[in-house]
């Protein structure tokens, strides 16, 4: 009995330590994997851009007389051309007088193309000197280049006159001057593939191409022989709404000039999303600086049925004449050569008094007070056609940035003028008025 208690007791005990193993190992921590590395990847190289090829010029020698007056003697040496980026024209001016002289460049023209260009160099040109001057025609930052289809020069025209710098005497007044470059190839067509849009005894207007829609337009402006104007004025409307600032195109008798219109901002602001037709007023300014009575040419997107915008301008109304001549009406703060400047528009309502009038807005006030500080006021005004909308630009000469933007009011006094035979006749003084910016 005893031996058999003995063997109950070791069994019990053997069963009792098995227990407590298995306890055990339920109780310990499992092994934590060892973590495996994920391999970084190399980083992806950013693509090289492509380098931007060098302009290719193309340089003729020429040796042409332009002149010689007054013992000043002036040679075109030579061109220098790379297409849709520059184009040089080197001029030797030769000073055998015995007073300083300077050259002046009225106008250049490319082929038959008016382009914009500056003459360097030519300034002080002391006695018994001889100075390499340039005409310099830069095409970097005109995207509208490509459309004269300039590939070769082979002419130009140099508008010049001459002035000696001590006494301020005209030696030489402004006269157009026609080089050839020999053995390039024809002058060539401006107007090949447009359409005429408008034309008179003075003018022909081309249409070149709608890019899109009427929002932007490529015209085609010729100046007639026989015709004596200096430039041309174009107001674009888009739905009655002119663009910020116009186009004022300097042009000699004979030759083209390409003109591109972009009403983004205009349409933007009035909220227009489509246009059936963009009317442009036209006008001439005239040698003595006399205005001609605007023409209308009307330009139709065959894409469009209807014109679409807003039905109503909220914009608030700042001023509105007793009589009917004009509502203006603050468009915010906008940007006008690298300053702000407040934007007011300048809606024509003429019509309802049985005159048509053609309007436009000055200071009457020389101060514009902004928050009760007073500034030189500045104006830029385009012209208001009868029941349409032009631009007046306000801006405090001077003034710190951002006095505008962050300014509560404004207190300004304006005259409303008509432009009767190119001048301009005062209709309306608003007085002194004042109204909130925020």
């Amino acid at each position: 009995m005893k031996r058999s208690l003995i063997f109950a007791i070791a069994l019990a005990l053997a069963v009792f330590c098995a227990g407590c193993d298995v306890i055990e190992t339920a109780l310990l921590p499992s092994a934590t994997p060892k973590a495996t590395a994920t391999p970084t990847p190399p980083p992806t190289p950013e693509p090289t851009p492509a380098p931007t090829p060098e302009p290719v010029f193309t340089e003729t020698a020429l040796n042409s007389p332009l002149f010689a007056v007054k013992k000043v003697t002036v040679t075109v040496m030579d061109i220098r051309f790379s297409e849709n980026y520059m184009t040089a024209i080197d001029l030797s001016v030769e000073n055998a007088s015995s007073a300083a002289v300077s050259l002046q460049l009225g106008g250049v023209c490319l082929n038959r193309w008016q382009v914009d260009g500056v003459l360097e160099n030519a300034e002080a040109i002391a006695p018994g000197e001889t100075r390499r001057s340039t005409v310099v025609v830069d095409f970097q930052n005109d995207p509208g280049a490509r459309f004269m289809n300039l590939g070769y020069i082979a002419e130009m025209t140099l508008q010049i006159s001459m002035t000696q710098d001590y006494s301020g005497e005209t030696l030489l007044k402004q006269k157009n001057f026609v080089v050839p470059v020999p053995d390039v190839g024809p002058v060539g067509d401006p107007t090949q593939n447009t359409r005429i849009v408008y034309e008179d005894d003075t003018l022909i207007l081309y249409l070149q191409e709608i890019d899109g829609s009427l929002q932007n337009v490529r015209l085609v402006l010729f100046h007639k022989p026989d015709a004596v104007w200096k430039s041309a004025n174009v107001y674009p409307l888009y739905a009655g709404y002119t663009t910020v600032p116009h186009r004022n195109v300097p042009l000699m008798a004979g030759k083209y000039r390409l003109i591109t219109l972009d009403g983004a901002d205009v349409m933007a602001r009035q909220g227009i999303s489509a246009l059936k037709n963009l009317d442009l007023y036209l006008s001439l300014t005239l040698f003595d600086g006399r205005l001609t009575r605007p023409v209308t040419a009307t330009i139709a997107d065959p894409k469009v049925s209807e014109t679409a915008m807003n039905a109503q301008d909220a914009s608030p109304i700042v001023y509105q004449s007793a009589l009917p001549y004009c509502i203006l009406r603050n468009k915010g703060i906008t940007q006008y050569e690298g300053h702000e400047a407040l934007l007011l528009d300048l809606e024509n309502i003429t019509q309802v008094s049985g005159s048509l009038l053609y309007l436009t807005a000055s200071a009457s006030n020389p101060e514009i007070t902004i928050d009760g500080t007073a500034y030189p006021l500045m104006t830029y005004c385009t012209n208001a056609y009868p029941a349409t909308h032009g631009c007046l630009l306000l801006w405090p000469d001077g003034a710190p940035e951002g006095t505008l933007t962050n300014a509560k009011s404004v207190t300004i006094g304006l005259r409303i003028s008509r432009i009767n035979g190119g001048k301009l006749e005062p209709v309306l003084d608003t007085q002194n008025f004042s109204f909130d910016l925020q």
